[in-house]
């Protein structure tokens, strides 16, 4: 695989907290956050790469997780979690991956839950990045996302 596409895995997963590693792409890979008043965010993931892909999965989890913003508490709990994958190919990097889960969320006395459901297929150019393109499909909190 050439040096520019190991680069652009790297750099996808790195987004996920899953790095590349000498030799190819480690197998587990965690990071934790803390949220700004209390509770966590971590996030998990697993890839195995061949010869020219990579598949993955991942997990977002809010463990209790309270912000706050414009002076209000806000928190969150749930997870999502998903997976997908990359290939090479001479100067492109074609993928796809799919997320679902349940966030649970309360302001106050108000609670509800945020439910996503998200599909998403990209091809991302190593040599022309205006002409990679990509595709959303789906729901997030009840409100359709996707791009035609």
């Amino acid at each position: 695989m050439p040096a520019a596409q190991i680069a652009a895995l790297n750099d996808a997963f790195s987004e996920m907290g899953v790095w590349a590693a000498p030799g190819g792409v480690r197998e587990e890979a965690s990071i934790y956050l803390d949220c700004s008043i209390e509770g966590d965010v971590s996030i998990t993931g697993t890839s195995a790469t061949s010869a020219d892909s990579t598949a993955y999965t991942f997990e977002i989890s809010a463990n209790q997780c309270l912000i706050s913003g414009g002076g209000v508490a806000f928190a969150i709990d749930g997870s999502v979690s998903g997976e997908g994958y990359y290939t090479a190919a001479d100067d492109a990097l074609a993928g796809s991956y799919w997320a679902r889960g349940t966030l649970d969320w309360s302001i106050g006395d108000r609670t509800g839950a945020c439910i996503v459901s998200v599909d998403v297929e990209t091809v991302h150019s190593l040599t022309d990045q205006a002409s990679s393109s990509g595709s959303v499909q789906g729901t997030l909190c009840g409100y359709p996302v996707g791009n035609p």
